[in-house]
Protein backbone atom coordinates (compact mmCIF):
# COMPACT_ATOMS: atom_id res chain seq x y z
CA UNK A 1 0.00 0.00 0.00
CA UNK A 2 1.23 3.65 -0.40
CA UNK A 3 1.30 6.34 2.22
CA UNK A 4 -1.45 8.20 0.38
CA UNK A 5 -3.54 4.82 0.23
CA UNK A 6 -2.67 3.80 3.91
CA UNK A 7 -3.58 7.20 5.36
CA UNK A 8 -7.04 7.21 3.33
CA UNK A 9 -7.55 3.75 5.13
CA UNK A 10 -6.59 4.63 8.54
CA UNK A 11 -9.02 7.48 8.21
CA UNK A 12 -11.59 5.42 7.31
CA UNK A 13 -11.83 1.73 6.35
CA UNK A 14 -13.11 -1.45 7.67
CA UNK A 15 -11.39 -4.73 7.46
CA UNK A 16 -11.75 -8.83 8.29
CA UNK A 17 -9.37 -11.25 9.09
CA UNK A 18 -10.56 -14.61 8.30
CA UNK A 19 -9.70 -17.93 10.01
CA UNK A 20 -8.43 -20.56 7.71
CA UNK A 21 -10.63 -23.07 9.69
CA UNK A 22 -14.11 -21.43 8.16
CA UNK A 23 -13.34 -22.24 4.33
CA UNK A 24 -14.21 -19.10 3.43
CA UNK A 25 -13.31 -18.35 -0.23
CA UNK A 26 -11.02 -15.28 0.49
CA UNK A 27 -8.67 -17.34 2.88
CA UNK A 28 -7.32 -19.99 0.69
CA UNK A 29 -3.77 -18.70 0.66
CA UNK A 30 -1.83 -20.48 2.88
CA UNK A 31 -0.12 -16.77 4.09
CA UNK A 32 -2.93 -14.91 6.43
CA UNK A 33 -4.50 -12.51 4.49
CA UNK A 34 -6.85 -9.90 5.16
CA UNK A 35 -10.21 -7.93 3.40
CA UNK A 36 -10.06 -4.42 3.62
CA UNK A 37 -12.42 -1.60 2.24
CA UNK A 38 -11.16 2.43 2.30
CA UNK A 39 -13.37 4.99 2.68
CA UNK A 40 -15.28 6.99 2.13
CA UNK A 41 -18.44 4.71 2.75
CA UNK A 42 -21.61 5.72 1.47
CA UNK A 43 -24.82 4.60 3.40
CA UNK A 44 -27.24 2.47 2.00
CA UNK A 45 -30.87 3.89 1.79
CA UNK A 46 -32.68 0.17 1.22
CA UNK A 47 -32.21 -1.72 4.55
CA UNK A 48 -32.90 -4.59 2.42
CA UNK A 49 -30.12 -4.35 -0.47
CA UNK A 50 -27.38 -6.31 -0.88
CA UNK A 51 -24.87 -4.53 -1.76
CA UNK A 52 -22.92 -3.26 0.76
CA UNK A 53 -19.45 -3.96 2.40
CA UNK A 54 -19.83 -3.38 6.14
CA UNK A 55 -23.30 -3.35 8.17
CA UNK A 56 -24.01 -2.98 12.18
CA UNK A 57 -26.37 -2.16 14.34
CA UNK A 58 -27.07 -0.74 18.07
CA UNK A 59 -27.18 -3.61 20.67
CA UNK A 60 -30.63 -2.36 21.18
CA UNK A 61 -31.44 -1.15 18.18
CA UNK A 62 -33.47 -3.59 15.41
CA UNK A 63 -32.13 -1.43 11.87
CA UNK A 64 -28.68 -1.57 10.37
CA UNK A 65 -26.85 0.60 8.95
CA UNK A 66 -25.64 -0.59 5.66
CA UNK A 67 -22.04 1.15 4.13
CA UNK A 68 -20.83 0.46 0.71
CA UNK A 69 -17.11 1.40 -0.30
CA UNK A 70 -15.11 0.64 -3.23
CA UNK A 71 -14.56 -3.30 -3.92
CA UNK A 72 -12.31 -5.11 -0.64
CA UNK A 73 -8.58 -5.89 -1.23
CA UNK A 74 -6.82 -8.53 -0.33
CA UNK A 75 -3.55 -7.85 1.18
CA UNK A 76 -1.75 -10.37 2.85
CA UNK A 77 -1.68 -9.20 6.84
CA UNK A 78 2.40 -9.30 6.51
CA UNK A 79 2.02 -6.25 4.07
CA UNK A 80 -0.87 -4.33 6.27
CA UNK A 81 1.27 -4.71 9.02
CA UNK A 82 4.40 -3.51 7.12
CA UNK A 83 2.25 -0.47 5.64
CA UNK A 84 0.68 0.84 9.22
CA UNK A 85 4.46 0.88 10.74
CA UNK A 86 5.61 2.60 7.89
CA UNK A 87 3.07 5.19 8.31
CA UNK A 88 3.70 5.76 12.10
CA UNK A 89 7.45 6.02 10.94
CA UNK A 90 6.58 8.69 8.40
CA UNK A 91 4.31 10.66 10.06
CA UNK A 92 5.60 11.32 13.53
CA UNK A 93 2.66 14.05 14.50
CA UNK A 94 0.28 10.96 14.66
CA UNK A 95 2.44 9.38 17.45
CA UNK A 96 -0.18 6.48 19.45
CA UNK A 97 -1.13 7.82 22.36
CA UNK A 98 -4.11 5.66 23.62
CA UNK A 99 -3.06 3.69 26.90
CA UNK A 100 -3.98 1.35 29.33
CA UNK A 101 -3.44 3.43 32.03
CA UNK A 102 -6.37 5.67 29.85
CA UNK A 103 -8.94 3.80 31.23
CA UNK A 104 -10.82 3.31 34.52
CA UNK A 105 -12.05 -0.05 35.44
CA UNK A 106 -15.81 -0.71 35.76
CA UNK A 107 -17.17 -0.82 39.54
CA UNK A 108 -18.02 -3.61 41.31
CA UNK A 109 -21.01 -2.48 43.20
CA UNK A 110 -22.63 -1.39 39.86
CA UNK A 111 -22.14 -5.01 38.84
CA UNK A 112 -23.55 -6.31 41.59
CA UNK A 113 -26.83 -4.16 41.20
CA UNK A 114 -27.32 -5.73 37.56
CA UNK A 115 -26.48 -9.19 39.02
CA UNK A 116 -29.17 -8.65 41.98
CA UNK A 117 -31.90 -7.60 39.43
CA UNK A 118 -31.33 -10.40 37.06
CA UNK A 119 -31.02 -13.07 39.84
CA UNK A 120 -34.40 -11.91 40.85
CA UNK A 121 -35.79 -12.37 37.07
CA UNK A 122 -34.18 -15.82 37.66
CA UNK A 123 -35.74 -17.13 40.55
CA UNK A 124 -38.96 -15.59 40.15
CA UNK A 125 -39.02 -17.63 36.97
CA UNK A 126 -39.51 -15.03 34.50
CA UNK A 127 -36.00 -15.82 32.70
CA UNK A 128 -33.44 -17.96 32.62
CA UNK A 129 -30.60 -16.53 31.69
CA UNK A 130 -29.08 -13.34 31.08
CA UNK A 131 -25.94 -11.49 29.97
CA UNK A 132 -24.76 -8.20 31.54
CA UNK A 133 -21.93 -6.05 30.49
CA UNK A 134 -19.42 -3.42 32.12
CA UNK A 135 -16.75 -1.68 30.40
CA UNK A 136 -13.61 -0.10 31.14
CA UNK A 137 -13.73 3.66 29.66
CA UNK A 138 -11.22 6.16 28.32
CA UNK A 139 -11.96 9.90 27.53
CA UNK A 140 -9.45 9.00 24.39
CA UNK A 141 -10.45 8.21 21.14
CA UNK A 142 -7.46 6.26 19.06
CA UNK A 143 -6.64 8.88 16.27
CA UNK A 144 -5.14 7.08 12.70
CA UNK A 145 -1.46 7.29 14.51
CA UNK A 146 -3.30 4.69 17.26
CA UNK A 147 -5.85 2.40 14.37
CA UNK A 148 -2.44 1.51 12.83
CA UNK A 149 -0.46 0.44 16.01
CA UNK A 150 -4.04 -1.18 17.64
CA UNK A 151 -4.17 -2.95 13.78
CA UNK A 152 -0.45 -3.73 13.86
CA UNK A 153 -1.08 -5.37 17.33
CA UNK A 154 -4.56 -7.36 16.52
CA UNK A 155 -3.59 -8.68 13.92
CA UNK A 156 -0.48 -11.24 15.31
CA UNK A 157 -3.89 -12.48 17.13
CA UNK A 158 -4.63 -15.83 17.48
CA UNK A 159 -5.10 -17.75 14.01
CA UNK A 160 -8.88 -19.00 14.89
CA UNK A 161 -10.06 -15.46 16.31
CA UNK A 162 -12.13 -13.33 13.50
CA UNK A 163 -10.13 -10.05 14.00
CA UNK A 164 -12.30 -7.12 12.29
CA UNK A 165 -12.80 -3.66 12.46
CA UNK A 166 -14.60 -0.55 11.15
CA UNK A 167 -13.78 3.04 12.01
CA UNK A 168 -14.87 6.90 10.75
CA UNK A 169 -14.13 10.00 12.23
CA UNK A 170 -16.96 9.88 14.53
CA UNK A 171 -16.82 6.27 15.54
CA UNK A 172 -15.60 2.63 15.12
CA UNK A 173 -14.26 -0.61 16.53
CA UNK A 174 -11.49 -2.78 16.17
CA UNK A 175 -11.12 -6.39 17.99
CA UNK A 176 -10.36 -9.91 17.85
CA UNK A 177 -13.54 -11.98 18.50
CA UNK A 178 -14.28 -15.80 18.75
CA UNK A 179 -17.98 -15.82 17.58
CA UNK A 180 -19.74 -15.46 14.36
CA UNK A 181 -23.79 -14.73 14.23
CA UNK A 182 -23.26 -16.36 11.10
CA UNK A 183 -21.47 -17.04 7.63
CA UNK A 184 -23.80 -17.56 4.92
CA UNK A 185 -22.63 -19.41 1.45
CA UNK A 186 -24.88 -19.08 -1.47
CA UNK A 187 -27.54 -20.51 0.75
CA UNK A 188 -26.14 -22.37 3.59
CA UNK A 189 -26.28 -20.72 6.82
CA UNK A 190 -23.46 -21.84 9.27
CA UNK A 191 -24.40 -20.75 12.95
CA UNK A 192 -22.42 -21.25 16.48
CA UNK A 193 -23.04 -21.71 20.01
CA UNK A 194 -20.49 -20.18 21.67
CA UNK A 195 -21.14 -19.98 25.58
CA UNK A 196 -19.54 -21.48 29.08
CA UNK A 197 -16.38 -20.21 29.48
CA UNK A 198 -13.35 -20.78 31.90
CA UNK A 199 -9.88 -18.73 32.37
CA UNK A 200 -7.16 -21.88 31.22
CA UNK A 201 -4.47 -22.94 33.47
CA UNK A 202 -7.58 -23.05 36.32
CA UNK A 203 -7.07 -26.04 38.29
CA UNK A 204 -9.83 -25.39 40.75
CA UNK A 205 -12.82 -25.16 37.67
CA UNK A 206 -14.09 -28.38 36.53
CA UNK A 207 -13.81 -29.24 32.94
CA UNK A 208 -16.29 -27.05 30.75
CA UNK A 209 -18.00 -30.17 29.49
CA UNK A 210 -18.14 -31.30 33.26
CA UNK A 211 -19.57 -27.89 34.52
CA UNK A 212 -23.13 -27.86 35.18
CA UNK A 213 -23.14 -24.35 35.20
CA UNK A 214 -21.10 -24.02 31.87
CA UNK A 215 -23.35 -26.61 30.54
CA UNK A 216 -26.55 -25.14 31.17
CA UNK A 217 -25.43 -21.56 30.14
CA UNK A 218 -24.58 -23.07 26.91
CA UNK A 219 -27.45 -25.46 26.47
CA UNK A 220 -29.95 -22.46 26.61
CA UNK A 221 -27.92 -20.60 23.83
CA UNK A 222 -27.76 -23.65 21.46
CA UNK A 223 -31.81 -24.50 21.98
CA UNK A 224 -32.20 -21.23 21.39
CA UNK A 225 -30.28 -20.51 18.05
CA UNK A 226 -31.46 -24.02 17.09
CA UNK A 227 -35.07 -23.14 16.89
CA UNK A 228 -34.52 -19.72 15.13
CA UNK A 229 -32.74 -22.25 12.76
CA UNK A 230 -35.20 -24.14 11.85
CA UNK A 231 -37.56 -21.71 10.08
CA UNK A 232 -35.19 -22.31 6.76
CA UNK A 233 -34.47 -26.10 7.07
CA UNK A 234 -33.20 -29.11 9.56
CA UNK A 235 -30.39 -27.93 11.55
CA UNK A 236 -27.09 -30.10 11.42
CA UNK A 237 -26.01 -29.97 15.08
CA UNK A 238 -22.38 -31.16 15.56
CA UNK A 239 -20.70 -32.39 19.21
CA UNK A 240 -20.27 -29.71 21.75
CA UNK A 241 -16.05 -28.83 22.18
CA UNK A 242 -14.16 -27.03 23.94
CA UNK A 243 -12.01 -24.40 22.31
CA UNK A 244 -9.17 -23.14 23.69
CA UNK A 245 -7.86 -19.50 22.65
CA UNK A 246 -4.77 -18.28 24.84
CA UNK A 247 -5.99 -16.88 27.94
CA UNK A 248 -9.72 -18.54 27.74
CA UNK A 249 -11.94 -22.02 26.66
CA UNK A 250 -15.29 -21.83 25.59
CA UNK A 251 -18.11 -24.13 24.80
CA UNK A 252 -18.58 -24.36 21.02
CA UNK A 253 -21.16 -26.29 19.41
CA UNK A 254 -21.81 -25.51 15.17
CA UNK A 255 -24.77 -25.62 13.53
CA UNK A 256 -25.92 -25.72 9.77
CA UNK A 257 -28.60 -25.28 7.72
CA UNK A 258 -29.01 -25.81 4.18
CA UNK A 259 -31.91 -23.13 2.86
CA UNK A 260 -33.46 -22.71 -0.31
CA UNK A 261 -33.49 -19.10 -0.34
CA UNK A 262 -32.59 -15.93 2.29
CA UNK A 263 -30.98 -12.89 3.09
CA UNK A 264 -28.57 -11.85 5.18
CA UNK A 265 -30.98 -8.84 7.23
CA UNK A 266 -33.43 -12.18 7.75
CA UNK A 267 -30.62 -14.08 9.26
CA UNK A 268 -30.00 -11.12 11.62
CA UNK A 269 -33.23 -10.02 12.16
CA UNK A 270 -34.25 -14.00 13.26
CA UNK A 271 -30.88 -14.11 15.54
CA UNK A 272 -29.72 -11.62 17.22
CA UNK A 273 -29.52 -11.03 19.88
CA UNK A 274 -28.94 -14.79 20.90
CA UNK A 275 -28.88 -15.57 24.81
CA UNK A 276 -24.91 -15.64 24.64
CA UNK A 277 -25.49 -11.93 24.77
CA UNK A 278 -29.23 -11.23 25.57
CA UNK A 279 -31.92 -13.21 27.37
CA UNK A 280 -33.23 -16.63 27.43
CA UNK A 281 -35.90 -17.34 26.62
CA UNK A 282 -36.48 -14.76 24.28
CA UNK A 283 -39.83 -14.05 24.63
CA UNK A 284 -39.52 -12.18 27.50
CA UNK A 285 -37.38 -9.20 25.74
CA UNK A 286 -33.92 -7.88 26.79
CA UNK A 287 -35.29 -3.54 26.09
CA UNK A 288 -35.39 -4.11 29.78
CA UNK A 289 -31.78 -4.42 30.66
CA UNK A 290 -31.17 -1.31 29.28
CA UNK A 291 -31.95 0.10 32.38
CA UNK A 292 -28.95 -1.50 34.13
CA UNK A 293 -25.72 -0.28 35.30
CA UNK A 294 -23.78 -0.19 32.25
CA UNK A 295 -25.78 -1.66 29.90
CA UNK A 296 -26.48 1.92 28.13
CA UNK A 297 -23.38 2.12 27.27
CA UNK A 298 -23.49 -1.20 24.99
CA UNK A 299 -23.68 0.66 21.39
CA UNK A 300 -22.74 -1.84 19.35
CA UNK A 301 -20.74 -4.84 21.56
CA UNK A 302 -22.30 -7.48 21.29
CA UNK A 303 -24.13 -6.64 18.24
CA UNK A 304 -24.10 -7.86 14.66
CA UNK A 305 -21.17 -5.97 12.60
CA UNK A 306 -21.45 -8.21 8.67
CA UNK A 307 -19.33 -8.35 6.16
CA UNK A 308 -19.98 -9.07 2.62
CA UNK A 309 -17.62 -11.23 1.11
CA UNK A 310 -18.44 -11.20 -2.19
CA UNK A 311 -22.15 -11.54 -4.19
CA UNK A 312 -22.99 -14.95 -2.67
CA UNK A 313 -20.81 -15.02 0.67
CA UNK A 314 -21.92 -12.88 3.70
CA UNK A 315 -19.80 -13.03 7.64
CA UNK A 316 -21.84 -11.63 10.22
CA UNK A 317 -19.45 -11.33 13.23
CA UNK A 318 -21.05 -11.19 17.11
CA UNK A 319 -18.68 -8.03 18.05
CA UNK A 320 -17.17 -8.88 21.63
CA UNK A 321 -13.56 -8.27 22.58
CA UNK A 322 -13.17 -5.50 21.18
CA UNK A 323 -12.39 -1.46 21.52
CA UNK A 324 -15.41 0.62 20.04
CA UNK A 325 -15.25 4.53 20.28
CA UNK A 326 -17.81 6.77 19.95
CA UNK A 327 -19.30 10.04 21.38
CA UNK A 328 -15.49 10.92 22.64
CA UNK A 329 -15.13 7.56 24.70
CA UNK A 330 -13.67 4.62 23.99
CA UNK A 331 -14.85 1.36 25.73
CA UNK A 332 -13.40 -2.16 26.49
CA UNK A 333 -16.50 -4.58 27.52
CA UNK A 334 -16.78 -7.60 28.85
CA UNK A 335 -20.21 -9.60 29.55
CA UNK A 336 -21.12 -12.91 31.28
CA UNK A 337 -24.10 -15.03 31.49
CA UNK A 338 -26.12 -15.53 34.68
CA UNK A 339 -28.23 -18.39 35.14
CA UNK A 340 -29.45 -19.31 39.04
CA UNK A 341 -26.53 -20.97 40.04
CA UNK A 342 -24.28 -18.18 39.15
CA UNK A 343 -21.29 -16.78 41.50
CA UNK A 344 -20.94 -12.56 41.75
CA UNK A 345 -17.09 -13.05 42.83
CA UNK A 346 -16.52 -15.84 39.72
CA UNK A 347 -18.43 -13.69 37.30
CA UNK A 348 -16.67 -10.62 38.08
CA UNK A 349 -13.46 -12.30 38.11
CA UNK A 350 -14.40 -13.74 34.43
CA UNK A 351 -15.32 -9.91 33.15
CA UNK A 352 -11.57 -9.18 34.29
CA UNK A 353 -10.06 -11.90 32.47
CA UNK A 354 -11.91 -10.82 29.22
CA UNK A 355 -10.94 -7.61 29.46
CA UNK A 356 -7.22 -8.33 30.01
CA UNK A 357 -7.46 -10.38 27.08
CA UNK A 358 -8.87 -7.14 24.86
CA UNK A 359 -6.26 -5.29 26.44
CA UNK A 360 -3.12 -7.66 25.46
CA UNK A 361 -4.53 -8.35 22.02
CA UNK A 362 -4.30 -4.59 21.24
CA UNK A 363 -1.12 -3.98 22.30
CA UNK A 364 -2.56 -1.67 25.38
Amino acid sequence: MTQLEIAAFLKEGALLRIPSSLGASASVDSEAQVLIWSGPFKSQEDKNSQEFSVAYQDFFGSQSTQLLANKATLISVKDLKKACNAYLAENSAEKPSLNRKDFQEPELSKFQEAFQVIQGKIHRGEVEKAVPVVFAESSKIPKAGDRAKLLDHVLEAFHELYVFGFWNEEQGMIGATPETLFHLKENKIQSMALAGTAPKGDESRLSLLKDPKEMHEHQLVLSDIQERLSKWGAPQISATEIVEYPSLSHLRTKITVQASSVTPQEIIKSLHPTPALGVSPRNYGYQWMRELSYQAERNLFGAPITFRISSNETLSLVAIRNLHWHSGKSFIGSGCGLVASSDLQREWKELATKRETVFKVLGL
